[in-house]
């Protein structure tokens, strides 16, 4: 039997992103772990649609009809399946096991056979009869009826009973505030002073990124998987290789760990002048020397003025956005504010990740990638210490702001009253120190 893993669309709620190639929380992408699941079941995998960002996946694609939504990909899955029955299931569902794919395959035979959530059919985790359902969808398709809730009614569905623990496989990821693939589930022994307990414990996860020009290797980051165009674009922003959002000419995912880039001369240029090795820790480790680093300063413009009180709010408007740290303790965030024209700031962009540096710069290249560059209306709000590669990184977008939860470095303060930068730490209720530009911070 058939599997189609429907990757069509444009993943416009999820920002662009190919949403099948997002990870699950045990570190595989959401494609893999339904092929694999489809596999176990003894249903044979294929992509319904064509995206380059699954090439590196290895399963064979079948391409949709044009404009015609998942009904179009439903038609080129059942002509593929040559008049037998054929499983379609959305390139979304992180939770899909082999053991409720294979309930689905081993289901009464029926024109479709589909579960119910709220009353509405689950038209993308269905099996269809071929010889009964596929001239009908050619015809729904001809007539502009896209709609497979109509389709499902129209061939008689059967529904597929399921369970409370089988319903929640089928939850989707389908904005950015469903996903949570920045966590995996490990058993531990814990120990707690008199005997040990084995139990699951949830630690973030940390896998390696690999950012090219063409086939030219620019720079190696561990990273917290996801939002990994955002932190290559910012990445090359912060380190001054990208210096306004013209001069990257293209940019993609490369597979599940890495990006590609395609950059304007300039760009390219200084790209030849470093030398890139990054680790989750460190965001500068290309550069030649301490000097060189904070040479590369660029001085912040504008007129940005903050009540202290709204200042002091920030921290903790963060600290609710953080629902990785919240299941591991053990993951870092960064907070971009809207602090002009406001009776209150407004988190308007959050990113979390293992390293300091990566979180920084998913926030600033998502930004830069939206063309809003420089950010002279912003703060940045980091979860942790301000190293003064945190500092570099804001300046370069022209933060005028930076807040911190722990302390900067001494380095760091001589970095952002070098550029301009109102530098806060240790905001923790409604107490912060200012060490550089106090002027921006009046009531």
């Amino acid at each position: 039997m058939l599997g189609g893993i429907f990757v069509g669309g444009s993943g416009s709620r999820m920002r662009g992103a190919a949403k099948g190639m997002l990870r699950t929380e045990r570190g595989v992408t959401i494609v893999e772990h339904i092929a694999r699941a489809m596999r176990d079941a003894g249903v044979d995998p294929v992509l319904v649609g064509t995206r380059a960002e699954y090439d590196a996946i290895g399963l064979r694609a079948i391409a949709d009809a044009a404009d015609a939504g998942p009904l179009g990909g439903l038609v080129a899955l059942l002509e593929a399946a040559r008049g037998e029955d054929a499983i379609a299931i959305a390139c979304d569902m992180p939770y899909v096991s082999a053991a409720l794919v294979k309930k689905l395959a081993d289901a009464p035979r029926a024109s479709a056979v589909a579960p119910k959530r709220d009353g509405r059919w689950e038209p993308l985790f269905a099996r269809y009869d071929a010889r009964r359902v596929l001239d009908r969808a050619r015809a729904r398709c001809a007539r502009g009826e896209l709609a497979l809730q109509g389709l499902l009614d129209e061939v008689g569905a059967t529904e597929l009973a399921v369970s409370e623990r089988e319903a929640r496989e089928l939850v989707d990821w389908d904005t950015p505030m469903d996903v949570r693939t920045q966590t995996s589930l490990r058993e531990i022994d814990a120990w707690d002073g008199e005997h040990t307990d084995v139990r699951a414990d949830r630690v973030a996860i940390e896998a390696p990124l690999e950012i090219r020009c063409g086939r030219e290797t620019i720079a190696i980051t561990m990273r917290t998987p996801g939002a990994d165009v955002d932190l290559a674009a910012g990445f090359l922003a912060g380190e001054g290789v990208v210096r306004a959002r013209e001069e990257i000419v293209a940019i993609a995912p490369s597979g599940p760990d890495g990006v590609v880039v395609e950059l304007a001369p300039a760009a390219r240029e200084r790209v030849r002048a470093r030398r890139f090795f990054v680790t989750s820790s460190c965001g500068v480790c290309g550069t030649d020397s301490i000097d060189r680093v904070t040479s590369l300063a660029t001085r912040v413009s504008g007129d940005l003025r903050i009540d202290p009180r709204a200042l002091a709010a920030m921290p903790g408007a963060l600290r609710k956005a953080q629902a990785a740290f919240d299941r591991t303790g053990a993951i870092h965030a960064t907070g971009l504010f809207d602090v002009a024209s406001r009776s209150a700031p407004e988190l308007v962009r959050f990113a979390e990740d293992v390293g300091r540096h990566n979180a920084l710069d998913k926030v600033l290249g998502a930004e830069l990638l939206a063309g809003r560059f420089p950010l002279a209306r912003h703060a940045i709000v980091l979860s942790g210490r301000v190293a003064f590669e945190l500092v570099q990184k804001c300046a370069f977008a022209g933060v005028p702001l930076i807040v911190a939860i722990g302390a900067p470095t001494s380095l760091a303060i001589d970095l952002a009253e070098r550029a301009g930068i109102t530098l806060v730490g240790f905001a923790r209720g409604d107490r912060f120190n200012v060490y550089t530009e106090p002027s921006r911070v009046a009531s």
